[in-house]
């Protein structure tokens, strides 16, 4: 569990893993250099469980390198990540385990439910379609496929798998520090390309909390300039003739964004001209901006409606609603 700053939700993350049918477990909560209570919060909970283990570090890292120095660490045959303002069900651990052993999976993922941490509306899974109907292999192509940016879901890159350690050691591979978004999804591509058999299912045990303070929502020129540069080199790497309009595809939707979020702080800050300049030199970006600002409307018109989209485009069409209010 990487850590910074969130003793808003710390405790009841480390409860939910305390509190796994799974008893052989270890907690291990890397913080990385948290200025409010965290620490402390942390200290308290592991005088009371002596499976809880803190690693701090003087000097914030972000949520890779924090995750990097737990796997540093780390004794389990299976490692897993929980997010410090996310919760588990009980038996998660326990029933992705069991599949993963009978199906000798290297990384077994289950679905998982969005909520609202006021809730103010109904939760929603990610998976969906023939995902959502059975257990599925996950194969480079469907990986790379369901993770371009305003694209068509399910977004598998939000999954919190369980790894294998003996996979991870094998390839001797930690995440990106680069990377401040996207490093999950990073970290399992580099997986499957190194041959590992990624198998979801359909049950539904890890339950991820939306708030204002969301990191994976959080959009911006640096951090998407970081996963370009972070995949850079991927298509020579890997030059398999299946993948190589996937990996041009995933680019694309990268400028994109980037291109949406240049959009979005012209208008912001009332640069109209500099908005129209950007919105014609690429009438995909201003097309998003439609589809976004179409669902900010409607909503007003209707009401809340059920939070937790499913894909990566709904994702963001939520945040961008979001600052435009702001």
């Amino acid at each position: 569990m990487a850590n910074y700053n969130g003793e808003q939700f710390l405790a009841d993350a480390v409860r939910s893993a305390c509190n796994q049918s799974l008893r052989t477990i270890e907690i291990i909560v890397s913080d990385d250099a948290s200025s409010d209570s965290s620490v402390q919060i942390v200290k308290a909970l592991s005088a009371k469980d002596s499976r809880i283990r803190l690693i701090e570090s003087s000097v914030n890292g972000g949520p890779a390198a924090a995750r990097n120095r737990a796997l540093e660490v780390a004794r389990g045959r299976w490692i897993g990540v929980l997010d410090s303002d996310d919760v588990m069900h009980p038996d998660r651990l326990s029933r992705l385990i069991e599949e993963g052993v009978k199906s000798n999976a290297d990384i077994v993922a289950d679905d998982l439910l969005f909520f609202d941490t006021d809730y103010r509306a109904p939760s929603q899974s990610l998976l969906g379609g023939r995902w959502s109907e059975a257990s599925y292999w996950v194969a480079p192509e469907d990986y790379l496929a369901t993770n371009n940016f305003y694209g068509k879901g399910p977004a598998l890159g939000y999954l919190k798998p369980l790894f294998r350690a003996s996979i991870i050691d094998k390839q001797n591979l930690r995440y990106d520090e680069r990377l401040t978004i996207a490093e999950d999804y990073n970290f399992v591509f580099q997986l499957l390309m190194a041959g590992a058999a990624f198998l979801t299912i359909t049950y539904a045990g890890y339950f991820y909390r939306r708030h204002s303070g969301s990191i994976s929502h959080r959009l911006n020129p640096k951090a998407l300039e970081g996963i370009l540069e972070a995949e850079k080199g991927w298509a020579e790497r890997w030059p398999q003739a299946s993948l190589q309009p996937l990996f041009r595809a995933r680019e694309r939707s990268i400028r994109r964004a980037l291109a949406f979020e240049e959009l979005v702080e012209a208008i912001k800050s009332r640069q109209l001209m500099k908005a129209a300049t950007l919105a014609a030199a690429d009438p995909a970006a201003a097309w998003l901006l439609r589809l976004s600002l179409g669902q900010f409307f409607k909503r007003l018109r209707s009401g809340p409606k059920v939070f937790g989209p499913r894909t990566i485009s709904d994702q963001h069409e939520h945040a961008t609603e979001r600052r435009l209010q702001n």
